[in-house]
């Protein structure tokens, strides 16, 4: 994550990032794929602006993608 000011006193910012990657924990003796395996990616971004010293403005946006496997209790 990084973060600071874009304008002193006025105008911050707040940027945030993550990559969770997880390789499972049995493997299909047929096919060598593996299950219970997880990915996930996301991304934050903020903005504070105060343009007067009785108010504030932010701002907020998240994108985050999983992308999981099958989970492995199903298929014991």
């Amino acid at each position: 994550s990084l973060s600071g000011p874009l304008v002193d006193d006025r105008l911050y910012y707040f940027f945030g990032a993550s990559h969770y990657e997880y390789g499972g924990e049995y493997t299909n003796s047929i096919t060598g794929r593996k299950f219970g395996d997880e990915q996930s990616d996301a991304v934050t971004l903020k903005l504070n602006w105060t343009p007067t010293e009785n108010l504030d403005v932010n701002f907020l946006t998240t994108y985050q993608e999983d992308n999981d496997g099958h989970a492995a209790i199903f298929f014991q």
